[in-house]
């Protein structure tokens, strides 16, 4: 009885540990007023570091023309040279920029020109997020504790000075490096421009703040400019399915992305529709309500402290290996449980995202298309939805429901008991309602709730 409790104490306190653990580096860090002040006693200066971590990726990026017209972008950003270029001029204005604290927080000053909006799904601790581009800035973190956007404003010039504003939406709080202008920068400018005038087919989206609607804060929203937009279908195939039956060659494929090539077709075990593979501590099963899940029994047994930059770069690494992955996917959200830090992705098709629907999510157990824990340094647990989503060429829908109308169907169909005053956010999706071709919808996440609407009337 006593190993018992001892146990359970045990147990207890490494879960408390990583809760808090995941508080501290998810933003939560008004109160860890201990940790701020010894970081603030440092001495100020800036460089580089040898620890090698992943730059946390934005779940939307937004490109602005400087035109009050922008586009979305919702993919990986190894493949998109306007992410990389960004994320080079953020690291050179890390090093080398002049660090100000402005007064207040002003949307239409920073996107007046051309810009480049990376939008994070959670709220950051600066300290972790400057860990992904190998540098040190004491200045910068002792006074800015946290963000959830970054822009990034190039200049068109050699002559003229580059400006990275870092930015936490919910405090309202802002501060800019200023660093001279580089190649780089005139790299992003020029990107810019280029999909500028090469984007005619892409939708078009406006500023909610430089349109004066402000009651949506500062979103993007998609405009038809011709009152309507047409658009291909999205046709839905589970990659783990031949001629409608669970092909067992795939599991053994993508069991072996994880289990280092050892595993055999002969070696998986059905039952009842469940697919089962192990190796020592790792196991992979194959649902056939297409989920792949790997779990690792060998975390359980050790307590390793993590940070969010340490968790994020274990929890991209990892995915990098699931070869079975087909579709573009993007960070979508992370939050601390007892088990780790779960970090969520999902898939997009033409920087349009796919949200997963409450019947799809009650059949698969899965709200989102890959769910990744990290606990002690290592991988706990990943699952991913396997179904595979391409656009259909025969079949195609049209758009024609605006913002205005969109917001006044969502307020119509709003259940929610509190003062609506303000929203999260708003934006057009592929909903995967389980059918087997799937449409665009509207989502507008209010009060907490999301609100799922039609595109046509």
């Amino acid at each position: 009885m006593k190993n018992k409790i001892t146990n359970l104490v045990i147990f207890l306190l490494i879960a408390a540990a990583v809760f808090q653990t995941g508080e501290l580096w998810l933003g939560n860090t008004y109160s860890h007023n201990f940790f701020y002040s010894l970081f603030t006693s440092a001495r100020r200066n800036s460089g580089t570091t040898d620890d090698i971590y992943e730059i946390i990726e934005p779940e939307k990026t937004v490109v602005g023309y400087g035109n009050k017209k922008f586009n979305m972008l919702y993919s990986n950003s190894e493949n998109n040279s306007i992410i990389n270029l960004s994320e080079q001029i953020i690291k050179d204005a890390l090093i080398n920029g002049k660090y100000s604290s402005l007064a207040e927080l002003n949307w239409s000053e920073y996107i007046e020109g051309k810009a480049v909006i990376l939008e994070y799904p959670f709220v950051a601790s600066a300290k972790e997020y400057i860990k992904g581009y190998a540098v040190t800035n004491d200045e910068f973190t002792q006074n800015v504790k946290n963000l959830n956007y970054i822009v990034v404003v190039p200049s068109g010039g050699n002559g003229e000075t580059t400006s990275c504003y870092f930015i936490d939406e919910t405090t309202s709080e802002v501060c800019v490096l200023t660093v001279n202008s580089s190649e780089q920068s005139a790299a992003l400018y020029n990107a810019i421009q280029t999909m500028q005038y090469s984007d005619n087919e892409s939708i078009e989206y406006i500023s909610t703040v430089q349109s004066g609607l402000n009651i949506f804060g500062s979103i993007y929203v998609p405009q038809w400019n011709d009152g309507s937009y047409e658009y291909k279908l999205l046709e839905k195939t589970n990659s783990f399915e031949k001629d409608g039956a669970t092909d067992v060659s795939v599991i053994e494929t993508n069991a072996n992305n994880f289990l280092g090539n050892y595993i055999a077709a002969s070696e998986i075990n059905d039952v009842n529709g469940i697919y089962t593979i192990s190796s020592d501590d790792l196991v992979v099963k194959y649902y056939e309500n297409g989920v792949l899940e790997y779990y690792n029994y060998d975390v359980d047994g050790s307590s390793a402290e993590q940070t969010l930059a340490e968790a994020y770069t274990i929890s991209s690494e990892f995915i990098k290996k699931d070869t079975g992955i087909t579709n573009d996917l993007y960070l979508s959200g992370a939050e601390t449980r007892s088990d780790g830090l779960v970090f969520y992705y999902d898939y997009a098709v033409d920087n349009i995202p796919i949200v997963i629907s409450e019947k799809t999510a009650e059949e698969t157990g899965m709200s989102h298309a890959v769910e990744v824990v990290v606990s002690n340094k290592n991988v706990k647990r990943y699952k991913r939805i396997t179904y595979k989503y391409s656009l259909n060429d025969e079949y195609t829908d049209e758009m024609n429901i605006d913002i205005i109308s969109a917001w006044d169907n969502a307020i119509m169909n709003y259940t929610g008991n509190d003062t609506i005053t303000s929203i999260n956010d708003m934006y057009i999706g592929y909903y995967d309602d389980d059918s087997d071709k799937l449409g665009i919808y509207w989502f507008t996440e209010l009060n907490n709730k999301l609100i799922v609407g039609d595109t046509y009337k």
